[in-house]
C-alpha cells in the first residue's frame, strides 16, 4: 500500500478555508444576544405633608400607589396598572393615605403601562383631575400624563419622552408643548417642573420623564406625577413586519360640556389590561382586546356590533388610522357587560383620537372625538 504525502499547500489551504467558515468571535456574540428592554411607570409617587405615599397596586417593589414595577434586560414587556380614584372626598374611593384628606390631595382615573416588544420600549402613566392644595398653593390639571419611548433604528437607538400638559396653578394656567419643560417658582415656598425631563427623538438608549413634579419644603412636600423609564439594548436590525398587538391611552371626552375622563389598556386577543371610565364608576380588569390594524378590518368587525356606534364620519382624516382596539368585559356566565372602542389617529391626540363607551344593562354612554390625552398603538416594528 502505498500513501501519498500531504503538501504544505493543501494544509494551508484547508486551515484558511476551516477559518472562513468560523463566524468571528463578534458575529457569533451577536447573534446569539437578543434585544432587550427595560421600562416602568408610576403614577404617583414622594410624599405629601411628611406622609410617604404608600404602593396601593402594583408588585412587591412597587414605588408608587399605582406601579408597574421595574423591569430590566428583558426581551418582552406587558404590564398594566390602574385604579380608579385616590383620595376624592366626594366619591367613594376606599383608599385614604394615612393623614392626607381630601383636602390635600385627589386624583382620579389612575394609569400605568409598560410594553416592550420587536424594536421599542414603551411607558406610559396618567391621572385625571389632579388637585393638591398645601402650604396655600392650589395646583391642578384636567389630565396629566408622560410618555416615553426607547427604539432600535438602523442608526442605532434613539429616545423620546413628554407629552402636551396644561397645569392651573395658583389660578393661573401653563401650557407646555411636548418635548418642552418649565420650572414655575413658588416664591418662599418651592417650585413645580412641568414635563420634566421631556425630548424631542435624539440619540440615546435610556429616558426618564413625568409630567410633574412638585417641591415645596416649606411643607415636607415632594411629590411626582405620572412619571416613566423607557431604555433598549439593541442588538441586530431586527427588520420585523410586526403589526400593533397592543393599546394603551387615556384623557377625556367632551359631549355636550361634559368632561367624561378614562384610560384603558388592551393585548390583542387576551385578556389583559384595564377599562377605566370615571363618570360611571367602571373599573375593569384584565378586559378582552381585539385590535384591528386597518380601518377596513375595524369597519368590518363594527357590522356585528350594535352597541357601538361609529362610523367613518366621526374621524377628521382617515388616512392618519393608526389602528383600533375594542375592548369588552363580560358577567360570570360569559354574558357581555359593556365594551369600548378605542382608535388612534396619529399625532396629537387631542381632537383626532376616538373614544367610545357602551355599558349594557344601564344608562352609560359615551362616544367622541379626545378634548385631552391620546391613544397610543403599540407592537408594530
Amino acid at each position: 500500500m502505498h500513501t501519498r504525502p500531504i503538501s504544505i499547500g493543501v494544509i494551508a489551504i484547508t486551515f484558511v478555508v476551516s477559518l472562513l467558515a468560523m463566524p468571528a468571535a463578534g458575529t457569533q456574540a451577536l447573534a446569539a444576544t437578543a434585544t432587550t428592554f427595560s421600562g416602568q411607570a408610576t403614577v404617583l409617587s414622594g410624599r405629601v405633608a411628611g406622609i410617604p405615599l404608600p404602593c396601593i397596586e402594583g408588585p412587591a417593589n412597587c414605588g408608587g400607589v399605582v406601579d408597574t414595577g421595574p423591569f430590566d434586560n428583558a426581551q418582552q414587556i406587558s404590564e398594566s396598572r390602574s385604579l380608579i380614584c385616590y383620595d376624592v372626598p366626594t366619591q367613594d374611593c376606599l383608599v385614604t393615605p394615612p393623614n392626607v384628606t381630601g383636602q390635600v390631595l385627589s386624583v382620579e382615573v389612575l394609569h400605568a403601562a409598560v410594553v416592550a416588544g420587536g424594536d421599542t420600549s414603551s411607558a406610559e402613566a396618567s391621572v385625571a383631575n389632579f388637585s393638591l392644595n398645601v402650604a396655600g398653593q392650589q395646583i391642578g390639571a384636567d389630565v396629566l400624563e408622560a410618555r416615553a419611548s426607547a427604539t432600535c433604528t438602523n442608526n442605532g437607538a434613539v429616545v423620546r419622552a413628554g407629552a402636551e400638559t396644561s397645569v392651573t396653578i395658583n389660578g393661573q394656567k401653563y401650557t407646555v408643548g411636548t418635548s418642552q419643560t418649565q420650572t414655575i417658582p413658588l416664591p418662599g415656598v418651592g417650585f413645580v417642573v412641568i414635563n420634566e425631563g421631556a425630548s424631542g427623538p435624539h440619540s440615546g438608549s435610556s429616558i426618564d420623564a413625568s409630567a410633574l413634579h412638585i417641591v415645596i419644603p416649606a411643607a415636607d412636600t415632594d411629590l411626582t406625577v405620572a412619571k416613566v423609564h423607557a431604555d433598549v439594548a439593541c442588538a441586530q436590525n431586527l427588520g420585523c413586519p410586526s403589526k400593533h398587538a397592543f393599546v394603551t391611552g387615556g384623557g377625556f371626552i367632551n359631549p355636550a360640556g361634559t368632561k367624561l375622563h378614562f384610560a384603558v389598556a388592551g393585548r390583542n386577543q387576551a385578556f389583559w389590561g384595564h377599562v377605566l371610565y370615571k363618570p360611571a364608576g367602571i373599573h375593569v380588569k384584565d378586559p378582552y382586546a381585539l385590535v384591528f390594524n386597518s380601518l377596513l378590518d375595524l369597519n368590518a368587525a363594527l357590522k356585528t356590533e350594535p352597541n357601538l356606534k361609529f362610523d367613518n364620519s366621526k374621524l377628521r382624516d382617515l388616512s392618519k388610522f393608526e389602528g383600533a382596539a375594542i375592548l369588552k368585559w363580560s358577567a360570570a356566565d360569559g354574558s357581555l357587560l359593556g365594551e369600548v372602542l378605542v382608535i388612534d389617529m396619529g399625532e396629537p391626540g387631542v381632537d383626532n383620537d376616538y373614544f367610545e363607551i357602551a355599558s349594557l344593562g344601564s344608562t352609560t354612554g359615551a362616544l367622541g372625538r379626545l378634548a385631552g390625552g391620546n391613544i397610543q398603538m403599540h407592537g408594530k416594528c
